[in-house]
């Protein structure tokens, strides 16, 4: 090593950050040796404060006003640095006096944070508002407390999200809190281009905004787009033409769908355009041979034979209908004795049938029906024949009223417990 590598060369600028703003500000560096991370006094726009040096330039920055730069005014002390621990416990009591002046006042905004300049000259007040704010009777109010020169400044939800800090989606500390200097526009496009979801709450950040992050990889994404074809973009394959269905930037691979309907997932490099010639080390697929023709048939075509008939089942017969039923075999004789007992039931049941069936009015009454005979084994009836014919359902003799049916008595349907009256 030779003493030339150790030769110290002055920087053209020196690159510091206030606290709360987080922009840069250019000084030169009025030969003072700083390192990045170093203390420093500044004189600014505002009065003398201190910051973080974050840059050591060795050439000197473009500056948008073209006025030369203001020195650094020295390295600071440790005696600096624990008056700036008493200010940052001042600013704190300020903060708390603000918010009671706030709400005395009924004004609708929100502080955020309040600053001291390091020496003590000038306390500016952040705050947040949905509009306008007229507060010009709170900085009257707060420069009576404080006995200094009041600023109140009304910023953006981004930088409200930076000087209060927290976690982002990521679980990671917000970039613009830990080390975003600046703000660069984030649109809808930059989201577009990369295939996101365009569902606010997916690419959102806690400050209602789009996310800073997207910015990070957008250029990458550009330059891998230009080498794959847009959806909907017919192109060449090895197969012949195609239509591209999807393209994955990440994977470098495209989706396509052929005229049969059938889709591929191809490189990037097997899919080229229409008007350019087929790129080397593409070879066309091997097409299968054809399959020799068929013979004629000799054989005579096979018939279709009909199944058989299914004979339809038995249906049970439908209710209320009356079914034939089939004659009944004489009785033998040992039987006739049974039968000759049920007589009077079987009297009953046409009795039944008779008086249901009656004659129309203005037709002639049906001829009566011959009075049967007295059973062989049983005694005739002691009351005569006509009464015998009436219950028949034949007409009545001269004089005498016909017995009309008793309908069958019928329980009453049981009800629940009667409830009690009370």
């Amino acid at each position: 090593m030779t003493e030339e590598y150790f030769e110290y060369n002055e920087p053209a600028a020196i690159g510091v950050s206030f606290r709360r703003s987080g922009r840069v500000y250019y000084f030169a560096p009025n030969d003072w040796r700083v390192r990045q991370g170093d203390q420093v006094l500044a004189e600014t726009d505002k009065g003398l404060d201190i910051g973080e040096v974050v840059f050591v330039k060795y050439e000197v920055p473009k500056t948008g006003d073209g006025r030369p730069l203001k020195p650094l005014l020295r390295l600071a002390t440790p005696e600096d640095l624990a008056r700036e621990a008493e200010l940052r416990k001042k600013e704190r009591e300020a903060r708390r006096v603000c918010e009671e002046k706030i709400t005395a006042h009924n004004l609708p905004m929100r502080l955020i944070a309040a600053d001291y300049t390091f020496d003590g000259q000038r306390l500016v007040f952040f705050f947040s508002a949905e509009g306008r704010v007229d507060f010009r009777t709170l900085v009257r109010d707060l420069a009576e407390t404080f006995h200094t020169r009041i600023e109140l400044r009304q910023v953006g939800v981004r930088d409200q999200a930076k000087m209060i800090g927290g976690l982002g989606p990521c679980g990671r500390p917000l970039c613009c809190n830990a080390f975003l200097r600046n703000f660069d526009p984030v649109g809808i496009r930059v989201a577009k281009d990369q295939g996101l979801s365009l569902n606010p709450a997916k690419i959102s950040g806690i400050c209602d905004r789009l996310m800073c992050c997207l910015k990070y990889e957008h250029q990458m994404y550009l330059d891998l787009a230009r080498n794959l074809p847009k959806a909907g973009q017919t192109v060449n394959t090895a197969r012949g033409q195609a239509v591209v269905k999807h393209a994955n930037m990440m994977y470098e691979r495209v989706q396509v769908q052929y005229a049969n309907d059938e889709t591929d997932d191809l490189k990037a490099d097997q899919v080229w355009a229409l008007d350019a010639p087929r790129p080397e080390g593409i070879e066309e697929p091997e097409r299968p041979a054809a399959p020799p023709p068929r013979e004629p048939a000799t054989e005579e075509p096979r018939t279709r034979q009909r199944p058989p008939r299914r004979e339809p089942s038995a249906r049970p017969p439908r209710r209320g209908a009356e079914t034939a039923r089939p004659a009944e075999a004489p009785a033998p004789p040992a039987a006739e004795a049974a039968a000759d007992e049920d007589a009077p039931t079987s009297r009953r049941r046409r009795r039944r049938r008779s008086s249901k069936r009656k004659p129309a009015e203005g037709a002639a009454a049906p001829p009566a029906a011959a009075a049967p005979g007295p059973s062989p084994s049983r005694p005739p009836s002691p009351q005569g024949a006509a009464p015998a014919a009436a219950a028949d359902g034949a007409a009545p003799a001269d004089g005498q009223q016909p017995r009309r049916r008793r309908r069958p008595r019928t329980r009453p349907r049981r009800k629940g417990p009667t409830p009690p009256q009370g």
